[in-house]
């Protein structure tokens, strides 16, 4: 891990599943798929959100269409979180959805301390399924993903060579088990520090920005 909080192979240097990830800490290469996949890891509470939404507000600036999911804290009056929200990147305004509660009031299953909503989960899969963009962001791929549940499409969607570049977040416990999953597709791992996180979203949009969006060539008018 290098002071830029950007992780690469320990054998190599500067490979990862075998294929070039990031070089001299300024540039991405896409792997032998032309795929192009940025995890964003950190420890729980690091800014791991913060930095994807971020890297979006300034994707959007540059007229690139951004799709997929990131998930907000529910805070009380108190500062205490009780649940979360899953938010549809694609839609314009904003469209959301009850992810998960603290106190169990919900009908999905259980992961640590939330319970999960079946509509907000189905709500997120069909939002990153759906996604027709230049981006495609998945927060988060967790515990249940790993068993086959939550986002279960999310794997995928990373693995399709058909997918656009995506940014997805994976907590630091989860990352050697989601690396031996995708390797195949060589992605970049981002690792949300407290002297990084509020510059780390520059290395995302370096990794993942085209020079052009092919959904812009369309609202002009122009040809693919």
């Amino acid at each position: 891990m290098n002071d830029e909080g950007i992780r690469l192979d320990q054998q190599t240097g500067n490979q990862q599943g075998g294929s070039p990830v990031v070089r001299g800490g300024a540039e991405t290469d896409r792997n032998a798929r032309g795929l192009v996949r940025v995890l964003i890891t950190g420890e729980r509470g690091a800014g791991k959100t913060s930095v994807c939404e971020r890297a979006v507000e300034v994707l959007k600036k540059r007229g690139l269409r951004c799709g997929g999911v990131l998930t907000r804290k529910l805070v009380d009056t108190s500062g205490s979180i009780e649940g979360l929200q899953v938010v549809d990147l694609l839609t314009e305004p904003l469209e959301e959805r009850l992810l998960a509660r603290t106190d169990g009031k919900t009908d999905g299953p259980w992961m640590g301390p939330y319970r999960f909503s079946c509509e907000g989960l189905r709500f997120g899969r069909e939002a990153i399924e759906r996604a027709a963009a230049d981006v495609v962001f998945a927060d988060e791929l967790g515990y249940l993903e790993l068993r086959g549940q939550g986002f279960s499409n999310l794997f995928a969607r990373i693995l399709s060579s058909y997918s656009p570049p995506m940014v997805v977040v994976v907590r630091t416990a989860l990352l050697e088990e989601v690396m031996k999953r995708i390797q195949e597709v060589g992605p970049a791992v981002l690792e949300v520090n407290p002297s990084n996180r509020d510059r780390l979203h520059e290395k995302v949009v370096q990794c993942v920005a085209l020079n052009e969006s092919p959904f812009s060539r369309r609202r002009e008018g122009r040809d693919l």
